[in-house]
């Protein structure tokens, strides 16, 4: 059995693996930058380390219509590191990967972190992976 960190963007839940999540922080209003992608809200500086904001919203919904209150700092195994934007951190769930569906179209544009689905506690949480969120996000901003 894994851990995972459920959350909510714009009443849909998600999970991620509890190992690439470093942190979940209060939002707060992040810099722009210019170049910046369509996804990214802007900068913010936490501890004297810079880390780019991506839209939960815009990365997995494409629409941004409820408030964000929390971000979850992710790092990769190269120690690359992230935030996006939640609408809430829900609970820690735990289940074995076997048990995702991942009979799922991940060739839709917001699709692309999707792994699958998983029934939990007759709700259904789409599963995502971020591993590579943090390496890309930091090879479009060089």
């Amino acid at each position: 059995m894994n851990k995972w960190v459920a959350f909510l963007i714009n009443d849909t839940r998600y999970c991620c693996n509890i190992q690439q999540i470093k942190e979940v922080i209060p939002y707060s209003a992040c810099n722009p930058f210019p170049g910046s992608n369509e996804y990214a809200e802007g900068i913010l500086n936490i501890r004297g380390e810079i880390i780019t904001i991506i839209s939960g919203e815009k990365l997995l919904c494409d629409k941004n219509i409820t408030q964000q209150n929390n971000i979850l700092i992710i790092e990769n195994d190269r120690q690359e590191r992230i935030g996006l934007t939640v609408d809430k951190v829900d609970r820690i769930v735990e289940f074995d990967p076997a048990e995702i569906d991942t009979g799922v179209d991940t060739t839709s544009p917001n699709t692309t972190w999707v792994i699958g689905t998983i029934n939990d506690a007759n709700d259904l949480t789409v599963v995502v992976d971020f591993a590579d969120l943090a390496a890309q996000q930091s090879s479009e901003v060089e």
